[in-house]
């Protein structure tokens, strides 16, 4: 035998992709949240460079997003090594993380599966690693360590100086374990498409073969379970051996080897053995890079494991092995330089969102929430804070409606307007849909200038095409949102989307401000069950809307509030759709009953109306009314009969007489003034 020589084997060593602490991220904020169990995770190593992709290492262990999945892709030069992940919830847990404790307690699993013989079916359990980390979600700052755990014995493993592959085979065993390797791996002509169940193990047997009457000896590869305890001589005078994909390409073996061998010792009480550091070529199909040794195992290991106990937590790792194992500590890994400015604001903005459903809300549906697509008619005080709002909630499907343009009284009170889209007169709707994309880059912002026809706004004949034109662009707008928002300085400026949201059969929301009170309300859907839908904004009503603009002073023209009722105005409407549509019910939920159902937010009003005089606030319901003049089925059947024809009829009429007679409600006030001189004939 060669001269021996101490054995040295490469350290371990890993790479993580950025990919996979992106993934890291997203598994923390929407799966993991606060728990600190461990989570599975798969590493890969490959026995070539050439196989590697940029940034790549084949003498580490990867991991990449293909990591957290139960079934990852593994290409054909691939080993997957199982694992795991424990993520700490903060950094003073991974700080005080017991190193020295944690290397007893991998490695003692790693003895119990040696001594169960666990190994020699799945023998890429001697490289199970486990990977521990803290994850900054705001900084996007990882601290990590990972441990593979090894068995290093008390005394020192000797072994002969590594010979290349083709000093150790002839060329008919090279050219046939070359070929062996195709067929394993589903490349040869006639091998099984994917390849055998060796195509992806680390560790396995070679036996060397010399069939009767040929001069050329070949090789044959078995799983590592066919070895007996028989083939000691065998093993030991290299009639057959064991390789095992290498990492290392230096004159040593890499760190895949160190615990095969401790488990060959101690599984079979082998004194002697061969291995054979399997290092690939695949571009040229060629081992010879590949190198062999024989390794002497220490006195100190005995002839065979120790029987399990009964009580597996009760096994102890034995004296004669030492737990080593842990990578080499590694700076921490920042992301936020390497990411894209526009993702990092998407990521950010959606980590609040995400923490709530942790602890605070687990059954919230964000996705249900942000994907959403919302009409705002009305680009102003209301019009602005309630975007805002929506953006807090992940919403940025929006779109602005507005007549008007932005004036320098209107930059200190609507909180996405500046001075310079005052100085320049820009359009309400446009300065407030460019706005939220400066806010948030990937806002799906829209705008419209627009003039909501209105009740006794009288059209003249010249008008008339281009508000039947108007009139079905707004239509079509409201067709394609889920919520429209009624933000309006005016009552009769919600009458028609009132209207066409009940004939579509959308979520109304309507805020409206007075001086120093607020009402923030949603409409109840036609398609509600009758017992349950609750009224629209004008459900209340007995007159119809008229042109309450004509004769005012300037105080009454403009909506004169005290500066705080309009943020509370906004914050309650948002809160009240999205407390609508995480109801169990949705868009029909309706009005909260002793015995009634909640949505996983709690309670969805009907109406909120509140007031600064007494700081007070309540919640109301009202019935949706038969004789509405806005959601009514005689007012919206009659849209449907006669279009936009009924709708100049109504724009047309100064007393409100039109709605009044096809809602019923003239009908309803001349009975009643009917039975009241009945009442007073009666008296006299």
């Amino acid at each position: 035998m060669p001269e021996l020589q101490t054995a040295a084997f490469e350290k371990f060593s890993s790479a993580q992709k950025i990919e996979f602490w992106f993934e890291l991220v997203r598994k923390k904020r929407d799966e993991m949240r606060l728990s600190t169990d461990e989570v599975p995770l798969t590493g890969f190593f490959r026995t070539s460079k050439s196989r590697c992709g940029s940034g790549s290492d084949h003498r580490k262990v990867e991991f990449t997003m293909e990591s957290f999945k139960a079934t990852p892709q593994v290409s054909d030069f691939e080993f997957p090594l199982p694992g795991g992940l424990v993520n700490f919830n903060t950094i003073e847990e991974y700080a005080a993380m017991n190193a020295t404790e944690l290397s007893r307690k991998h490695a003692t699993h790693l003895w119990r599966s040696i001594c169960s013989g666990e190994w020699l079916a799945t023998p890429a359990l001697l490289y199970r690693f486990a990977l521990y980390s803290f994850a900054d979600l705001k900084q996007y700052i990882f601290k990590h360590r990972t441990i593979l755990s090894i068995l290093a014995p008390t005394e020192l493993i000797q072994q002969t100086p590594l010979q290349p592959i083709s000093s150790f085979l002839s060329p008919s065993e090279v050219s046939s374990f070359t070929d062996e390797l195709d067929v394993v791996r589903g490349l040869a002509d006639g091998a099984p498409a994917g390849g055998s169940p060796l195509k992806h193990c680390p560790v396995f047997l070679v036996r060397r073969l010399t069939e009767s009457g040929s001069t050329d000896p070949t090789v044959a590869l078995h799983p590592l379970s066919t070895l007996q305890r028989a083939d000691a001589a065998g093993l030991a005078a290299g009639q057959f051996f064991v390789a095992c994909a290498d990492t290392c390409g230096a004159a040593h073996f890499g760190w895949v080897a160190r615990n095969l061998l401790v488990a060959l010792g101690l599984y079979f009480g082998f004194k002697e053995v061969t291995l054979v550091s399997l290092r690939e070529d695949p571009a040229a199909r060629s081992i010879a890079s590949s190198a062999a040794a024989k390794f002497v195992l220490p006195a100190c290991l005995p002839d065979g494991c120790p029987p399990l106990p009964e009580d597996a937590a009760s096994l102890e790792l034995p004296s004669y092995l030492k737990p080593v194992g842990w990578e080499s500590q590694k700076p921490d890994v920042n992301l936020k330089a390497t990411m894209d400015p526009v993702e990092l604001a998407e990521e950010s903005s959606q980590l609040n969102l995400r923490l709530m459903k942790w602890r605070a809300v687990p059954a919230l549906d964000l996705d249900l929430i942000a994907k959403q697509k919302c009409l705002l008619v009305g680009s102003g005080t209301l019009g602005c804070g309630v975007a805002r709002n929506l953006m807090k909630w992940g919403i940025t499907n929006i779109t602005f409606l507005d007549s008007g343009m932005v004036s320098h009284s209107n930059t200190v009170r609507q909180n996405l307007f500046e001075h310079k889209d005052a100085a320049e007169g820009r359009p309400k709707a446009q300065a407030a849909a460019e706005a939220c994309k400066r806010i948030y880059p990937k806002a799906k912002t829209d705008w419209r200038v627009m003039r909501i026809p209105m009740p006794g706004h009288a059209i003249s004949k010249n008008e008339e095409a281009d508000v039947q034109k108007t009139t079905a662009e707004f239509e079509t707008l409201v067709q394609e949102n889920d919520v429209v928002f009624l933000l309006t300085d005016s009552r009769e400026g919600r009458w028609l989307p009132t209207l066409l949201g009940a004939v579509h059969d959308k979520l109304v929301m309507n805020a409206a401000l007075g001086f120093e009170g607020y009402v923030a309300m949603r409409h109840g859907c036609p398609s509600t069950d009758k017992a349950d839908r609750v009224g629209c904004y004008f459900c209340t009503d007995v007159a119809s809307p008229a042109d309450s603009m004509r004769d005012r002073t300037l105080d009454q023209q403009c909506t004169v509030t005290r500066p705080g009722v309009s943020d509370m105005a906004c914050a309650l409407i948002v809160e009240l759709m999205v407390s609508t549509l995480t109801h169990p019910a949705g868009k029909h939920a309706p009005a909260p009953r002793d015995d009634g159902p909640q949505g996983c937010l709690g309670n969805a009003p009907h109406q909120i109306r509140g007031g600064l005089t007494f700081f007070d606030q309540a919640t109301i319901r009202g019935e949706s009314f038969e004789k509405c003049v806005a959601c009514s089925p005689p007012v919206i059947d009659e849209f449907k009969r006669r279009g936009f024809a009924f709708l100049l009829d109504v724009f047309n009429d100064p007393k409100g007489s039109v709605l009044a007679n096809v809602s019923g409600i003239q009908e309803m006030l001349d009975a009643i003034d009917h039975a009241d001189f009945a009442a007073i004939d009666s008296d006299e």
